[in-house]
């Protein structure tokens, strides 16, 4: 997982907002990429939902110098409680990473399937699973 930098972040019990950068790896020839995004989240209060909204957000920091940023980026996860006690993920990825799209769609769902393999070994130690939102009440 690339290592992220929180640039801002504002949190009440009715808002969560951060700006965030890290630096993509991208898979030979080409270049990482530089991401700062915007991250937003807010919980329906009748389905207990949780929608994640990830924007990019270039202009926030200067550039830096001979990298390439990311400028189009709108991805949207929401994580739905079940009866049974599972969560329902359902993710909208809307990002250009600089790649002719018929290969960035051949390989986007084999990247988003190891990414969130390794996003669920993080969320997996003690530092998340003690971890509060205070605008997301309990499922």
């Amino acid at each position: 997982m690339p290592r992220c930098s929180v640039i801002e972040r504002i949190e009440t019990p009715e808002v969560y907002v951060a700006y965030l950068a890290f630096t993509q790896k991208m898979p030979p020839p080409f270049k990482p990429k530089e991401m700062v995004v915007l991250l937003n989240y807010a919980q329906d209060k009748q389905t207990k939902a949780v929608t994640i909204n990830v924007q990019a957000a270039p202009t926030r920091i200067p550039p830096t110098p001979g990298a390439s940023r990311v400028t189009h980026l709108n991805n949207i996860f929401r994580l739905t409680p079940l009866p049974s006690g599972e969560v329902e993920w359902e993710i909208d990825g809307d990002v250009d990473m600089g790649i002719f799209y018929p290969i960035a769609n051949l390989a986007m769902p084999q990247y988003l399937f190891k990414d969130l393999g390794r996003l669920k070994n993080v969320v997996l130690t003690e530092k998340y699973q003690k971890a509060r939102l205070i605008s997301v009440r309990e499922l």
